[in-house]
């Protein structure tokens, strides 16, 4: 079994799969036993948390973290025939 762990790399259902296959019938629940006891299970290290407001506080430039969306305000009873044709040559056309 310990050998077929580190063949394969398998977790606990498929390993229990794989062996009922072979003839030997284990519980999912009993391999992960089995594994840390062989000393075959590495724990993971844990990453370092990172809070956004931290980061936006790195920001140098202004409005670096402003995103606005036009697409569906370009109106023009509400913006003004000038400004809706600027958007449409400028902006919209990418």
């Amino acid at each position: 079994m310990v050998r077929t762990r580190t063949a394969t790399g398998y977790g606990p259902r498929r390993l229990a799969v794989y062996l009922e296959g072979l003839g030997l019938e284990l519980s999912p629940h009993t391999i992960p036993h089995i594994v840390h006891r062989k000393g075959l299970v590495q724990r993971k290290r844990r990453r370092a948390t990172v809070h956004p407001v931290l980061w936006a506080r790195e920001q140098t430039e202004p409005f670096a973290l402003f995103q606005a969306d036009v697409k569906d305000i370009r109106e023009k009873r509400a913006l003004g025939s000038g400004l809706c044709d600027h958007l449409a040559e400028h902006w919209l056309s990418h």
